[in-house]
């Protein structure tokens, strides 16, 4: 019996709402793929567009079981890291002001005030997800589209930082080091060197007693400023929008060079170190604009804590070297300062004076010495820092290096009296000055010296006025001599 017409336009209204329903949920499908694609795509951008800061997990050689457990210690070094770029922020503005000299002003420098939320401990790979946007629409022909769309993205930015654990030495007492570098997540390479640890870290007694990874902690500190200054000034800074490039790229090179010399001054026993990177970056920086003169008191200071540390180490010749460059800069720097008779200038000279004497005092020319020990006679005082605690404690220094040179001087008397000014100024200097080798040639007297100044000034209910300052001052250096004779 044949069907009825009625069956067949039932069946194919049927046969026409399926087609109708395949059409619209492949239709869907398709919007929903594109969209897909769509928000892999912006995301890969955005992410590529994202400044990045990566800081790897710290990698050790094979065959040593200790460095490969002491990479382990990655997470603390990137919480270094994030503590000194958030602290190197905050000091980009006091070191423009002391290093950028007249000359450089129109590079007054632009700081990126956001905080550091997060380092990585690897970059984010765009391509790896627009890789899965692809493989979700189309899974057979997602190859083909990946090369095309690498070349669409911008490149990424931000920076990121290896660092390779180290040994050298013998094995009774190896010496352990981090070589560091950092390079642009495009590859570019922009800066490494190599932190050691002191050499008397290293000695049999002091492995006995700290582990491998405890020696490496005290690296980190270190490790973690040099980090933290490269990022900060590659990517925090920047200087006004009419600067050359060659400009901008000297801008972020005097400022390393300030930077890296205030951590001379932090960490004592890396100061050859940050030293020569602070050498290097200033010399870049002469490169990059050659008609301009380069921040001489910044070089001095340099040229001075590197003559320390070569002193240390026991560089007699090369720490003379370095203390007589330091004295024709700070000559220099007396010059310009000349130049300008303000009285905010005079108590710069001040300044400047004293770190050029001490400098001489340092080298192994006697006619220098002569010149400093002639100097010390016509030494002033300005109002403005005599309650500097810096200053007096830098006199200090100045005159015990005098009492080393010529021991019948009257010069340790001297040097303990400043002294006893920064203390009263500053009491946290009380625990650093017996151990400053600076002050080595006054050590013998120092803590007794102390002890009978803190108990005059703590009897009865004794005014501290200038006047009854000096004079407790002047008695607890009778008293202390009196101990020590």
């Amino acid at each position: 019996m044949p069907p009825r017409t009625g069956s067949w336009i039932a069946a194919g209204g049927l046969q026409g709402v399926a087609a109708s329903t395949t059409t619209a949920v492949i239709a869907l499908l398709s919007l929903l793929a594109v969209t897909v694609l769509v928000y892999g795509f912006v995301r890969a951008i955005m992410m590529n567009r994202r400044t990045q800061i990566v800081v790897a997990d710290l990698v050790a050689p094979s065959g040593s079981s200790e460095l490969v457990e002491a990479t382990m210690l990655s997470s603390l070094l990137r919480h270094g890291v994030e503590r000194h770029v958030n602290d190197q922020r905050k000091q980009i503005t006091r070191i423009g002001k002391t290093i950028l000299t007249p000359a450089y002003r129109e590079l007054e420098p632009q700081l990126d005030e956001r905080a550091v939320e997060h380092i990585q401990s690897a970059a984010s790979d765009s391509i790896a997800t627009l890789s899965a946007a692809l493989r979700a629409v189309g899974p057979e022909t997602a190859d083909r589209f990946l090369g095309l769309f690498s070349a669409i993205l911008p490149s990424p930015r931000g920076l990121s930082v290896s660092a390779v654990l180290l040994q050298r030495g013998t094995n009774a007492a190896p010496r352990l080091g981090v070589a560091v570098e950092v390079v642009g997540l495009d590859r570019r390479p922009l800066a490494s060197t190599v932190f050691w640890e002191a050499p008397a870290t290293s000695s049999p007694h002091s492995s006995a007693h700290d582990g491998v990874s405890e020696r490496f902690l005290s690296l980190f500190e270190p490790l973690a400023r040099w980090i933290a200054v490269r990022l900060v000034v590659t990517l925090m800074v920047s200087a006004r929008r009419d600067a050359t490039s060659r400009a901008r790229q000297a801008l972020r090179r005097l400022l390393a060079g300030g930077l890296f010399l205030a951590a001379m001054r932090d960490f004592p026993a890396h100061a050859l170190a940050f030293g020569e990177q602070a050498c290097d970056e200033l010399d870049q920086a002469r490169r990059l604009i050659p008609g301009v003169p380069l921040p001489v008191e910044t070089l001095a200071g340099v040229r001075e804590r590197m003559g320390w540390a070569r002193q240390l180490a026991g560089n007699s010749s090369g720490a003379s070297e370095d203390f007589r460059s330091a004295v024709g800069l700070w000559e220099k720097a007396e010059e310009l300062i000349r130049e300008d008779t303000s009285e905010a200038n005079k108590t710069k000279l001040a300044t400047i004076l004293d770190r050029r004497l001490k400098a001489q005092l340092e080298t192994d020319e006697p006619a220098l010495h002569r010149i400093a020990l002639t100097g010390l006679q016509s030494l002033t005082l300005p109002a403005d820092l005599r309650s500097n605690c810096g200053f007096l404690y830098n006199r200090s220094c100045l005159y015990a290096q005098a009492n080393r040179v010529d021991t019948l001087g009257d010069y340790q008397q001297q040097a303990l009296h400043w002294l006893g000014l920064a203390i009263v100024c500053d009491p946290g200097l009380a625990d650093y000055a017996p151990q400053d080798p600076v002050l080595a040639p006054i050590h013998e007297k120092i803590h007794s010296f102390l002890d009978c100044l803190h108990r005059l000034m703590s009897q009865g209910n004794a005014q501290h006025d200038e006047a009854n300052i000096e004079t407790f001052i002047a008695q607890a250096i009778v008293q202390a001599r009196a101990h020590c004779d």
